[in-house]
């Protein structure tokens, strides 16, 4: 073994929206969120474990 480590690619996939591409991406979340009718305990868990101070946010 050389030694070398492979390096993982970063991803840049979907990093260059605009501000208001973000918030209408975010604002799309919640309202699906909503819609699925899950609590924000099960919608903190879908979008990855948010704390409940990160999700009020």
């Amino acid at each position: 073994m050389s030694g070398k480590r492979s390096r993982t690619p970063e991803l840049t996939i979907g990093l260059d929206l605009t501000d208001a591409e973000a918030q209408a991406s975010a604002r799309a979340v919640v309202n699906l969120l909503a819609k699925w009718e899950l609590s924000d305990e099960e919608a903190r868990q879908v979008l990855g474990g948010l704390s409940e101070r990160t999700w009020a946010l």
